[in-house]
């Protein structure tokens, strides 16, 4: 077989390729779109309202940290006047 035989051999093997896994993608995509309605499928829905969460837990041990984070901060200085928001008014 010469060089050139070779080439057009190798590339039509190529785009043969290219082509099926061109159709599998086109057929799995084309099945993905598949529109189906399942009547097993309900959806509860009630009406929208405003209310409270009440949550609680009741738990006995101790709480232990997963991270241990130390927190400083970037400003030193001496605090002259605190206002609280009593005397803002």
């Amino acid at each position: 077989m010469r060089t050139t035989e070779r080439r057009v051999a190798h590339l039509r093997t190529r785009s043969n390729r290219a082509l099926k896994w061109f159709a599998i993608v086109a057929v799995a995509a084309l099945g993905g779109c598949k529109k189906t309605t399942d009547p097993s499928l309900v959806i509860e829905t009630a009406p929208v309202e405003r209310r409270s969460i009440v949550l609680s837990a009741q738990a006995n041990g101790t709480v232990e940290p997963i991270d241990i984070v130390e927190v400083k901060s970037k400003a030193s200085g001496t605090i002259i006047k605190c206002q609280s928001m009593s005397d803002r008014k």
